[in-house]
């Protein structure tokens, strides 16, 4: 998705902040849907609701590539993301349940192998079919796959047993409430400008507001909308935390990278894609890693040297300049993979494995729902803080370029930039942006690295499973 946004940005004249609620309408659905998907499991069977997700999302697929303007593609990307959301939880769950308990670093590497890859594989396809055809055929072209995954999961999984409970519509009320009014101040802040925005503050407040009501509704209820079993679980909290800040930081890159390196490196879509292919190999050596020996490993060990490569790949990728080369970004790439192996199975394994498998249903959902929020809070703050530091940037670069300067006196050289020429100045400026964004994006980059290693003491809190 993230390769296609530079040009979907063209094809509805939006600016970046319009564009960028492509990204955030999927994030709250996926916020909406991760937060029901327990109860709806319950109520209705597992098998159930991943078949109507796929069915979702087969025909979000569809309305997006036939989108008319950018309003109904944030419509169908927030279907996308009610539908998609509901396929990760439900899908490890039905995939870790057919397990025996003794394989389930197996299944769960087995499983995120094809979460993470195949989120990592697939803008290395998009930015070709792109680039062949635009970005439509892009979202067209996963609906027969999507399909085939319809027609396997009515032959293959076998029917559940419901276990209806009782809503707490209280509780699921004001927390939809708050997640909505969260995204809605964290999606607008940047455009209308923070806390000097009435919009926005309300957003925030009546978030902050219906959290609270949320957790006095929790605490007094007879049957709450999530159990405070959950709660009593020490690894199960501190993981939590974990994906959130991993939600927060991780996947930045998937959204910077494909718009730096098209706007001011000049890649075209198929190179940004092919870069992209080696945090799939990437992924790929160390997911079968820990299916092998992922059992006979400290997952605690396994998880600071995920962070440990996190770190080392942004701190790559903050030694950019304008003229970065293919090969440095497929180098960060590849460690950016290992990482997510390093990462996404250890942290499964040591989360979930001891919750009990009446839990599952609303555990493993709330969990993702905790990586959305991590991923909605993140990239609105990275966002904001980008934005800011592209704008400083280039004003200090402007005061710099002055014909006074010495190291600026090709201005008014034969065959350099003529300051009479309104092209040439016109020139100058685009340079000059091209460089302020190079600086926002390294800049960025160094700040990941601080976030990750403030998670390193996080892992040690851990109790090894």
């Amino acid at each position: 998705m993230t390769v296609a946004l530079p040009f979907m940005k063209g094809t509805f004249a939006a600016t970046s902040d319009q564009i960028s609620w492509i990204m955030v309408a999927f994030v709250v659905g996926s916020a909406v849907s991760s937060a029901s998907i327990g109860w709806f499991a319950n109520r209705y069977g597992r098998r159930s609701m991943f078949i109507m997700a796929i069915i979702g999302f087969a025909a979000s697929l569809v309305g997006c590539a036939l989108s008319p303007s950018l309003e109904a593609a944030v419509f169908w990307r927030f279907v996308q993301g009610l539908s998609g959301a509901a396929l990760l939880p439900l899908g490890q769950t039905i995939a870790l349940n057919a397990m025996p308990d003794d394989r389930f670093s197996l299944a769960t590497s087995v499983w995120a192998l094809g979460f993470v890859s195949m989120g990592i594989i697939s803008p290395t396809f998009a930015g070709y079919i792109i680039e062949a055809d635009g970005w439509p055929l892009m979202f067209g072209a996963a609906v027969p796959v999507v399909l085939v995954l319809l027609v396997i999961s009515i032959a293959v999984i076998e029917p559940d047993e419901p276990d209806p409970q009782p809503m707490d519509w209280l509780g699921f009320s004001t927390l939809l409430l708050a997640l909505g009014c969260l995204q809605l101040g964290l999606s607008r802040g940047e455009r209308l400008g923070w806390m000097d925005s009435t919009e926005v503050m309300a957003s925030l407040l009546a978030a902050a507001a219906f959290f609270w009501m949320f957790i006095v509704q929790s605490k007094t209820s007879k049957t709450p909308f999530i159990s405070p079993e959950l709660f009593k679980n020490r690894n199960y909290v501190m993981g939590s935390f974990f994906v959130f800040m991993i939600g927060a930081v991780m996947f930045l890159p998937l959204l910077f990278m494909p718009l730096v390196l098209e706007r001011v490196a000049d890649f075209p879509a198929n190179e940004i894609g092919l870069a992209f292919a080696p945090r799939g190999v990437g992924s790929v050596l160390g997911f079968l890693f820990m299916a092998r020996y992922g059992d006979n490993v400290d997952p605690r060990f396994v998880l600071a040297f995920g962070l440990i490569s996190l770190m080392t790949a942004a701190w790559m990728m903050s030694l950019w300049s304008v003229n970065v080369t293919f090969y440095h970004v497929v180098m960060a790439n590849l460690v950016y993979g290992l990482s997510a192996a390093s990462i996404w199975a250890p942290l499964n394994r040591i989360t979930l494995s001891s919750l009990p498998k009446h839990l599952r249903n609303v555990g493993f959902p709330l969990f993702y729902l905790n990586f959305e929020m991590g991923s909605a809070i993140g990239t609105a703050l990275f966002v904001s803080l980008y934005s800011r530091m592209v704008q400083s940037s280039y004003t200090l670069i402007g005061y710099s370029v002055t014909p006074y300067r010495e190291s600026f006196s090709f201005l008014d050289r034969t065959g350099g930039w003529d300051r009479k020429e309104t092209t040439d100045m016109a020139a100058l400026a685009s340079e000059i942006g091209r460089q302020a964004e190079m600086i926002a994006f390294t800049n960025t980059s160094l700040a990941m690295v601080a976030v990750f290693a403030a998670m390193i003491p996080v892992v040690l809190m851990l109790q090894r499973r």
